[in-house]
C-alpha cells in the first residue's frame, strides 16, 4: 500500500558536507543553510507552506535539527530567507543586464520576471504561497519586497520627491506586478508572453515618472450613501444557501477564518448537515462563496454611486469613493475580503485575482475608447489601487481609509488620461 505524501519520509536532496582539508566551518554552515533553503522551495512546491516542519526540512536538506536552529529561528524564518534569496537572484540578474538609455525599465523588468519564473516552484513560493502563509510570514518577507521597490524607484529615476508618490505608486507597484505574474505568466510555459506583458507593465509604471503628487491631495468627509447591513436582512425563509452564506459571514467577522468549522456554521444558520452538503463541499467552499457574494454586492453598489455622473473620470472617482465608504461602514466585509480571504490559501488568492481581473474589465468599459488602457495596464491599475486600500485595512487603519481614495483614483486615471490631467482633477477636488 502506497504511503501518502504527508507522512512519507523525504529523502535528502544533498549529501552531508563535512569539514575537510581546505574547507572551513563557515563554508559548511553556509552550504547547510543553502540546502535548507532549497528544501523549503521543494517542500512548499509539493505540500504548500502549511506542510513545512523543521524535522522534514532538516531531513530533506541532509542536516541535523540542531544545524537548522543554528541557521534559522523557525520555519517562518527559513521560508522568509528562501523568499529573499529568490527575489535577490532575480534582482541581481536584472541589475546586471545592460540596458539602453532611457529604456532601463523595459530592458530589465523582463529579465527580473524571466529569472523569477525559471523555477516554477520558486515562482510559486513567491507569487502564491508567500501571500497566503499568514501575516507573520508576510511581515518577514516585506524586506525583500522593499528591495524590489527600491529597484523600481531607481529605474524610474525617482518618480517624484514627495512621500505620497513613493507610497502610492512604487509600493503599490509590487503587488500589481505579482498580480499580473499570477494571472498572465503562470503556469510557466514557453508560450508565456513574459517580455510583452512585462514591457506593458513597465509602460504603465512610466506613466507616473516625475509626477509631483500629494501637493494638495486632500479628501472630503466620507459619508455613507447606503445601509451596508441591509443586504443580509433580505433573505428568503426557504433559501438555505443564503442562510449559510450569512452565517459564515457573521462567524468569520467575529472569530476569523481559522476558527470556522462546518458544525459552527450549521449552528449559526440553523441548517442540518445534509442541507449544508447539498450546497457546499466544506468550510472553504462556503467561506469563499460568502466573500465573493459580499464583494459582488459592494462592487455593484459602488458602481451605482458612480453611474450618476456623466463624466467617465468622475464616475471612476465616485465608484472608488463609494467602495471605500462600503468598506468603512462594513467591518465584516473589510475583514473577510482583505484579511481572511488570503487565510483561505491558494483558492482565496485565486478568488482575489479573479475579482481584480473582473474589476479591470469593468474599469476599461468605463473609459472612452480613444483613452482606453490596455488589459495589462487596467489590471495593474486596479491591483495597485486594491493594494493601497488593503494596506490601510491590514494595518488596522480602517477609520482613515478615506485618505487613500485620491491615490487610488490617481492610479486608475493617470494611465488613461495622463498623469498631469489626473493630478489636476484630483487636486481640484
Amino acid at each position: 500500500m502506497a504511503t501518502s505524501l504527508a507522512t512519507d519520509t523525504p529523502r535528502a536532496l544533498y549529501p552531508k558536507l563535512r569539514p575537510g582539508p581546505g574547507r572551513s566551518a563557515a563554508e559548511v554552515t553556509a552550504n547547510q543553510r543553502a540546502r535548507l533553503r532549497g528544501a523549503v522551495v521543494k517542500l512548499v512546491g509539493e505540500r504548500g507552506y502549511k506542510g513545512l516542519t523543521v524535522r522534514e526540512l532538516s531531513r530533506l536538506a541532509g542536516v541535523s535539527t540542531r544545524a537548522f536552529y543554528e541557521g534559522f529561528d523557525n520555519v517562518e524564518d527559513c521560508f522568509a530567507q528562501a523568499y529573499r534569496e529568490i527575489i535577490d537572484r532575480a534582482l541581481t540578474s536584472a541589475v546586471e543586464t545592460p540596458s539602453r538609455p532611457d529604456e532601463t525599465l523595459r530592458d530589465r523588468l523582463p529579465v527580473f520576471f524571466a529569472t523569477l519564473l525559471e523555477d516554477p516552484r520558486a515562482a510559486g513560493l513567491v507569487l502564491v504561497h508567500a501571500p497566503t502563509a499568514g501575516p507573520t510570514v508576510r511581515a518577514r518577507t516585506r524586506g525583500a519586497d522593499r528591495a524590489l521597490e527600491r529597484f523600481l524607484e531607481n529605474e524610474l529615476a525617482c518618480i517624484g520627491d514627495h512621500e505620497l508618490t513613493r507610497s502610492a505608486v512604487v509600493r503599490a507597484a509590487v503587488p500589481a506586478a505579482f498580480q499580473l505574474a499570477r494571472t498572465r505568466l503562470l503556469p510557466v510555459s514557453r508560450q508565456s508572453p513574459v517580455k510583452s506583458t512585462v514591457e506593458e507593465f513597465a509602460d504603465w509604471l512610466l506613466t507616473f515618472r516625475r509626477v509631483s503628487l500629494g501637493r494638495t491631495f486632500t479628501n472630503g468627509p466620507m459619508q455613507p450613501t447606503f445601509d451596508p447591513g441591509s443586504s443580509e436582512r433580505v433573505i428568503g425563509i426557504a433559501d438555505d444557501r443564503l442562510f449559510l452564506l450569512a452565517a459564515v459571514t457573521r462567524l468569520a467577522a467575529r472569530e476569523g477564518y481559522l476558527k470556522l468549522t462546518v458544525p459552527a456554521i450549521r449552528r449559526e444558520a440553523g441548517i442540518s448537515r445534509r442541507r449544508f452538503d447539498e450546497h457546499f463541499v466544506g468550510v472553504n467552499d462556503c467561506f469563499l462563496a460568502a466573500v465573493e457574494r459580499r464583494l459582488k454586492l459592494a462592487a455593484e453598489r459602488a458602481a451605482s454611486v458612480g453611474s450618476w455622473n456623466e463624466r467617465w473620470d468622475l464616475s471612476v472617482a465616485d465608484a472608488v469613493r463609494g467602495f471605500c465608504i462600503e468598506v468603512m461602514q462594513d467591518k465584516g466585509l473589510a475583514r473577510l475580503a482583505f484579511v481572511d480571504l488570503l487565510a483561505a490559501g491558494a483558492q482565496g488568492l485565486e478568488l482575489q485575482d479573479r475579482g481584480l481581473k473582473g474589476l479591470a474589465r469593468r474599469f476599461r468599459q468605463m473609459v472612452p475608447r480613444p483613452l482606453r488602457p490596455s488589459e495589462v495596464s487596467a489590471e495593474a491599475s486596479v491591483a495597485a489601487a486594491h493594494a493601497i486600500i488593503a494596506a490601510e485595512i491590514e494595518d488596522a487603519r480602517l477609520g482613515r481609509i478615506g485618505r487613500v481614495v485620491p491615490r487610488a483614483v490617481f492610479l486608475l486615471l493617470a494611465p488613461a488620461m495622463g498623469a498631469e490631467r489626473a493630478e489636476q482633477l484630483i487636486c481640484a477636488g
